[in-house]
């Protein structure tokens, strides 16, 4: 698979083997300074004072200036949510430090060559580290301006870096409006491939009707729409588990899943792909193993209260082989290697799973380990004509 870069120039595999040109469908871009790497994109003033990224003059304890002069006061600075639970191991590679000391993540030239060049890679798309939780944020005017930044900062820093990188456009889930507003804007970037819209706590899963306006706008560029883990206990978000908060960070962790089981049975029964009918939706690190037994449930139950919801004309698992896609990240590793292949083929793989390695989070797959044991049958279709179709690649 080559990359078009909307500027005339395609870019070739760059080695040899499987992975030669594979386009990894998660890597996270993480800021080297907080969320003042975002300082120079914020347009407003007034919304720079209210998000803390005005400077102080070096000296200043807790000062407040007359006139036209303001001046940060220590201790206002905004700080985007987190997850609110705690890995005592921490939550980044350390070997994907870079060589200044920097964060992991956080130097695009390293993370090329230890990256996209180290496996041969053709391509990766880009899911903002800093900005996973941004659907914990209260104040859905700071998440769009936070979204707006974000967008900028992964265009000048990221993009003009290397062209392999493409944009996951992160929108505000608080105001679909801002949202949508936010597609319309870059929609016709040729660095954007998807449209990141983050978990929030709002009481509303993904086939609700509150983020059609995002869908429309989405489509009207052909873009689709991803989501990922990160926004499950952050900020004002609850843990959004299923029977009560975890106590642990590795409770938490383990039951990520049962929140992307809910948005995919709420897309498909909302009918979602019934009113959009070309919508594509990632499943970005969700997991996938779990498909067939939800996918049998559906069906099954389908057969029986069809009545109920008369706008779906097909079986349900059809709609999710058609319109949604899963990532390999994390890769399941049964105790007899061989029973991965049986998985994946249970899960139709071949039609709905994407490679990605989660760079530079502790939990990321490299990826020749992670999919040696993928059946060489379906290898091609992970790693180069699922994505390519699905983020469209060559357009």
């Amino acid at each position: 698979m080559t990359i078009d870069t909307g500027a005339g120039e395609r870019i070739a595999p760059s080695r040899s083997g499987f992975l030669s040109g594979a386009f990894d469908s998660d890597v996270h871009p993480n800021f080297r300074n907080g969320i003042r790497d975002l300082a120079p994109y914020v347009e407003s003033t007034a919304m720079r004072k209210r998000m803390g990224l005005l400077d102080a003059p070096r000296g200043s304890a807790a000062r407040v200036l007359r006139g036209d002069n303001v001046v940060q006061v220590p201790g206002a600075e905004m700080r985007l949510p987190g997850v609110n639970y705690t890995n005592p191991g921490g939550t980044m590679r350390l070997d994907a430090m870079p060589p200044d000391g920097g964060p992991p993540g956080s130097d695009p030239r390293f993370v090329v060559t230890d990256h996209l060049d180290r496996h041969g890679l053709g391509g990766a798309l880009l899911i903002g580290g800093g900005v996973l939780g941004l659907g914990g944020i209260p104040e859905p005017e700071i998440a769009a301006a936070v979204a707006s930044a974000h967008n900028l900062w992964l265009e000048d820093v990221w993009c003009r870096e290397d062209p392999r990188f493409r944009i996951a456009l992160v929108v505000p889930p608080q105001d679909p409006a801002l949202a949508a507003t936010e597609v319309h804007r870059w929609g016709r970037s040729p660095a954007v491939a998807a449209v990141y819209v983050p978990g929030t706590d709002n009481g509303m899963a993904f086939g609700h009707r509150h983020y059609y306006p995002i869908y429309e706008a989405a489509l009207e560029y052909g873009l689709p729409v991803v989501t990922h883990p990160g926004g499950e206990s952050s900020g004002t978000n609850t843990a959004m588990i299923a029977v009560g908060k975890p106590e642990y960070y590795l409770e938490f962790h383990a039951s990520i899943p049962q929140v992307y089981m809910r948005h995919l049975v709420s897309l498909v029964v909302a009918g979602v792909f019934e009113r959009f009918p070309t919508l594509r939706f990632g499943l970005i690190e969700a997991g996938w193993a779990w498909l067939p037994h939800v996918l049998w449930r559906l069906d099954k139950d389908w057969k029986g209260l069809r009545d109920e919801c008369p706008w779906l004309q097909r079986p349900p698992s059809e709609y999710v082989l058609e319109h949604v896609r899963f990532t390999t990240q994390p890769i399941y590793e049964p105790a007899d290697p061989s029973d991965l292949g049986t998985m994946m083929r249970l899960a139709r793989a071949d039609r709905c799973v994407m490679f990605s390695s989660d760079y530079p989070h502790w939990d990321a797959d490299a990826p020749e380990m992670a999919l040696r044991r993928v059946p060489r049958d379906m290898r091609r279709s992970l790693t180069h004509d699922l994505p390519s179709d699905f983020f469209r690649l060559g357009r």
